[in-house]
């Protein structure tokens, strides 16, 4: 059997190419026979070789654009799908699913309405598997709250036909059972994958980590997503800087690190930079890591972590590591409450709250990780893909695909 995996498997967020990496475990943890193939939601080939070239007026006008309006942005989405994604289905998608069994759509937030980005792919890739004969699944996916009539109704058109829809956390289950004509006792929740990354990259955490990560997001993304959440670069870069000394002070190194996005990076260092300004010694800021594996052994290297991004959170509680959420999204909060951390992930006013911060991972050191229940998640994020290979194993064989 060969099954496609279909995600933002290639993205310069390296929380994707974990999951894709755990989703691959799994499916094999139940059959070690089966073959597993990437397949990139957003057509790319492999991971992108570097950043972005230099920015003239019209990229600047561009970004300035893409930034400060929703319209645009979702007339953008359109045109970019309009001009490459008969290529993308045609040249990528295509000779991938002619040699398999079963196209998945699994896991990431890929069912959110990001300016009709992913709404369009999604829908997009559903008509390939079905014009294909192809069953096609959901697995694992985080469902977004808020959407817009075309985004919907694209959302409702790519699952109609669905053999099989497992969802992230019960807030999705909720959106999706509002947006589309699916009842919640036909989806399951299906736990994010990532909680295994562990083990499938073979690494544990350093017994002697004597570090804290602070886990950058760059403003830019997290406003794109939360709109009107408050996440400008200036309140940003007080926060951070703050948390750091009010850390410090307690006698702990600091180090500033991103999941591997450039823009990441790059405000880390802005990050370092105002520390400095501000008279404290600069923390070090490592090194942007490329493939999922390197994320998981940076992390690996820390003794607490505080975080905006979800995989940063992920990964630390796989491994046993206290970690605080930054809730800038309704996902990482979700997440707090499947993990039974919830007190460890902020909400409303906390996030940009150094103090209350800073008192929360206090705690959750001193509470450290249950590894009883980190052993339960992944065991229900395990059960959760047998039952799905099992249930299209039986649908097809009564020849319901």
């Amino acid at each position: 059997m060969r099954i496609a995996i279909c995600g933002e498997v290639h993205s310069g967020n390296l929380g994707d190419g974990i999951i894709f990496d755990s989703l691959r475990h799994l499916v094999n943890k139940v059959d070690d026979e089966i073959e597993v193939v990437p397949l990139d939601l957003t057509g790319r080939r492999g991971p992108a070789a570097a950043g972005p070239g230099p920015i003239g007026p019209m990229r600047r006008l561009n970004r300035a654009l893409l930034d400060t309006s929703a319209t645009y942005r979702r007339l953008m989405a359109r045109v970019v799908w309009a001009r490459s994604g008969a290529d993308v289905v045609e040249h990528i998608w295509k000779p991938v699913l002619r040699d398999v069994d079963l196209v998945v759509l699994g896991g990431g937030n890929l069912l959110i309405d990001n300016d009709l980005n992913f709404p369009l792919r999604v829908r997009s890739l559903s008509r390939c598997a079905r014009e294909m004969g192809r069953p096609f699944a959901v697995l694992a996916c985080g469902v977004g709250r808020r959407w817009s009539s075309g985004g919907q109704k694209m959302l409702s058109e790519a699952l109609d036909g669905a053999v099989w829809m497992g969802v992230r956390d019960r807030p999705s289950l909720g959106n999706l059972a509002r947006l589309t004509s699916r009842s919640e006792s036909a989806m399951t929740v299906a736990p994010d994958p990532g909680v295994w990354a562990g083990e499938v990259y073979g690494i544990h955490h350093n017994p002697d980590a004597a570090v804290t990560g602070f886990g950058i997001a760059a403003p830019s993304v997290l406003c794109r997503h939360t709109p009107g959440g408050g996440f400008d670069d200036e309140r940003l870069l007080d926060f951070w800087s703050d948390l750091y000394r009010k850390v410090r002070k307690s006698g702990r190194e600091v180090v500033l690190f991103g999941n591997g996005a450039i823009e990441d990076h790059e405000f880390a260092l802005r990050i370092a930079d105002v520390i400095a300004a501000n008279g404290q010694t600069a923390p070090r800021v490592l090194d942007r890591p490329e493939k999922p594996e390197a994320l998981v052994r940076m992390i690996a290297d820390f003794d607490a972590v505080v975080a905006h991004r979800l995989h940063a959170n992920v990964v630390a509680y796989s491994l046993g590591i206290p970690a605080v959420g930054l809730g800038w999204d309704e996902k990482l909060r979700a997440f707090g409450e499947m993990s039974g951390r919830a007190e460890y992930v902020t909400d409303g006013d906390q996030t940009s709250n150094a103090g209350a911060v800073a008192d929360m991972l206090y705690a959750a050191r001193v509470a450290k990780t249950n590894m009883v229940a980190v052993a339960d998640h992944k065991e229900q994020a395990a059960l959760v893909v047998a039952d799905m290979l099992a249930y299209i194993s039986s649908d097809t064989e009564r020849g319901g695909a």
